[in-house]
């Protein structure tokens, strides 16, 4: 969906097809809403795409997720989805000069549950630090990922974290050492975003 003109009517199109898709109850909902979330997720950035738009899409996206939380309260996946969505949704709103104070609350909340779930699931630990990290409550994020690499001392994304950490308490210093040893246990950079971040670090 990269055409300026046609990406806005793409993009709802394709939401429609979900929505008229999920309007009748089945076996496959879950599936289908995995799959509806992971469109959603993927034009999150597509400046293309107005806010506006994107709205209806997470709006839906996070009415789905809630039935599926409500279906299957014991699974931990579930949180995990509901909570990168609402992370998606405030960083598009981010991107639109707003700040997403309540969207960051509620997947914090989810999170934690998930957690409770599921508390060796890394990828639980590393969606709440994204989340702490975007609310800037560098402290916090800092004690829950110190505590993580105690866990799993050979995770290169703990040691990303950290540096983002470290980054947002303006500990330069400490931030280029753990940078040092995410990249020595081969982290892999994400998007190029993180690649300029960590190449101005050096």
């Amino acid at each position: 969906l990269s055409d300026a003109q046609k990406a806005q009517p793409a993009y709802e199109r394709i939401l429609g097809l979900y929505q008229r898709t999920l309007s009748y109850e089945t076996f496959g909902d879950p599936e289908m809403r995995i799959e509806m979330v992971s469109f959603i997720f993927s034009q999150t950035e597509n400046a293309q795409i107005p806010l506006s738009a994107k709205e209806q899409g997470f709006n839906f996206g996070l009415e789905q997720m809630k039935k599926s939380v409500e279906e299957h309260s014991l699974d931990s996946r579930w949180y995990l989805f509901s909570a990168k969505l609402y992370q998606a949704f405030a960083q598009a709103k981010v991107s639109n000069e707003q700040y997403p104070a309540e969207l960051l609350k509620e997947s914090e909340g989810l999170i934690e549950k998930g957690i409770a779930l599921s508390p060796q699931k890394l990828a639980l630990h590393y969606v709440l630090a994204q989340t702490l990290l975007m609310e800037k409550k560098y402290e916090e994020a800092l004690e829950r990922i110190q505590r993580l690499i105690q866990t799993a001392p050979t995770m290169p994304e703990n040691y990303w974290y950290l540096c983002l950490t470290y980054l947002g308490l303006q500990n330069e210093t400490s931030a280029l050492t753990v940078l040092g040893q995410a990249l020595d246990l081969g982290y892999v950079f994400q998007n190029i975003d993180d690649l300029k971040l960590a190449a101005d670090l050096y």
